[in-house]
């Protein structure tokens, strides 16, 4: 073989490697698209599990309030207020958390970040969104965790962690296979990807399987005291980023640091993606939201037709009325960004550490209140019939229901002396209209009737 030949070989040699290691990184990027696609089915598939659960529940309702009003109940609103308390708002689960020790930031403690290719960082990442313990934990938390994992090499046949003694790290299978051992028997094999020791990281605890290489093989290895001082000083982080976007909030600015600083130990964190309905005109309301992140849009359904009356950002607040005024929820807020963060108090909370503020109780809504009618309006208005003026209540015999609503609900009657004459009698109760502070809406739609 001539020098050229040779020198013309390792080149070949050389691009063929290169595109090999393209290659794997192109594949690398496609299993993790996978993956994040994966997860987004589920959870979609959780999401319709719970609207389908919600669906159920209604349903029970409208069969309950059809049976009560065949044997002709009076209580049916009350019946269904109570069987349904929510009104229809779907339950937004609180986000979980890791728990594990008491933790203090320890300044000795030295964060060490290694370097790692694409590669490596998708397959860290991946294993612990996959991990029951782990998957909870913020984006900003796992790429620290990412950045600190190092590499270790293992051996076949020798022991990653042995059953019984006590361990301090969490372990990513980089290279290689691995069999889960207890007392004697295998119960499986972990390959490329998968985490395993999550245990030994949040508490000083005996391992309750083994952990034996196969094959020869890489890990990536977290110790415990890394992790730990990752979460106290990403918590902490949080806590005064928090503390910093409470006090750039109007309605908040003025209040005293004991009190924003207890607000941001209660405030609990919502994330909701664009399209979803984060309040629903109608529903009961026990909770107050400042939107800490995108926008939302604010809308009333009018004639039928849901219209925007405004438009709201980082910095803004909802949710008030209905602790204030009414339980009932005024108007739908959707969120209209990619990502909506909301930070949220429920009802104590509001009241105990905000609902004494002056703007909070002066704010009034002009968009959402009634417009005022024209004072001529009454010509245009159809007066009742001399012939039916007669007509007393007594005289009104019920056909049938024709609609139920939050506040009541609409009957078909028919007059006993003239059975040829039929009516839409809405039915309120005075008790309900009075705690919700509804009285001028229902002389408004008396005068306009």
């Amino acid at each position: 073989m001539t020098m050229g030949e040779e020198e013309n070989l390792q080149s070949l040699v050389s691009e063929l490697e290169t595109e090999l290691q393209t290659r794997a990184n192109e594949n690398s990027i496609l299993e993790a698209e996978v993956r994040a696609l994966q997860r987004k089915l589920a959870r979609r598939d959780s999401e319709i599990l719970k609207r389908e659960s919600e669906v159920h529940k209604l349903r029970s309702v409208l069969q309950q309030a059809s049976s009560l009003m065949a044997r002709g109940e009076d209580h049916l609103l009350n019946t269904i207020q109570e069987t349904f308390s929510v009104s229809g708002q779907i339950a937004l689960p609180k986000k979980q958390g890791v728990s594990g020790q008491s933790l203090t930031l320890n300044q000795d403690v030295q964060i060490h970040i290694h370097e790692k290719d694409f590669r490596s960082k998708a397959l860290i990442k991946e294993a612990i969104m996959e991990n029951d313990f782990l998957q909870n934990l913020s984006p900003s938390q796992v790429h620290e965790l990412v950045d600190a994992m190092h590499e270790k090499t293992v051996p076949k046949n020798c022991y990653v962690i042995r059953e019984g003694e006590y361990g301090s790290y969490l372990y990513v299978a980089s290279e290689g296979e691995f069999d889960v051992i207890k007392e004697g028997k295998v119960l499986g094999r972990l390959g490329v990807g998968k985490a395993f020791g999550e245990l030994a990281i949040l508490y000083n605890c005996k391992r309750t399987a083994s952990i034996k290489a196969v094959t020869d093989g890489k890990v990536w290895a977290l110790e415990r005291t890394v992790f730990q001082q990752v979460m106290v000083s990403s918590g902490m982080k949080k806590m005064e980023n928090q503390l910093n976007f409470l006090k750039s909030v109007p309605l908040l600015s003025e209040l005293p640091q004991n009190v924003l600083s207890k607000m941001s130990d209660v405030l609990e964190q919502e994330v909701f993606g664009v399209g979803d309905y984060i309040i629903r005109e109608g529903t009961s309301g026990d909770t107050f939201y400042i939107l800490a992140e995108g926008e939302v849009s604010v809308t009333k359904r009018s004639e039928g037709e849901e219209q925007n009356i405004r438009d709201l950002t980082k910095g803004d607040y909802f949710g008030e009325q209905a602790l204030l005024k009414t339980d009932l929820r005024t108007a739908n807020v959707i969120a209209s960004s990619e990502v909506v963060e909301c930070l949220t108090l429920d009802r104590e909370s509001f009241f105990q550490l905000v609902g004494d503020l002056g703007e909070l109780h002066d704010k009034v809504y002009t968009d959402l209140e009634e417009k005022p009618k024209e004072k001529d309006c009454k010509e245009l208005i159809p007066q009742p019939s001399v012939e039916c003026l007669d007509i007393e209540l007594d005289d009104l015999e019920v056909i049938a229901t024709l609609g139920i609503g939050g506040f009541g609900r609409v009957e078909l009657v028919k007059c006993r002396n003239r059975s040829s004459a039929t009516f839409a009698l809405k039915c309120l109760k005075k008790e309900h209209i009075v705690e919700t502070q509804q009285q001028e809406h229902v002389f408004s739609e008396r005068n306009i009737m």
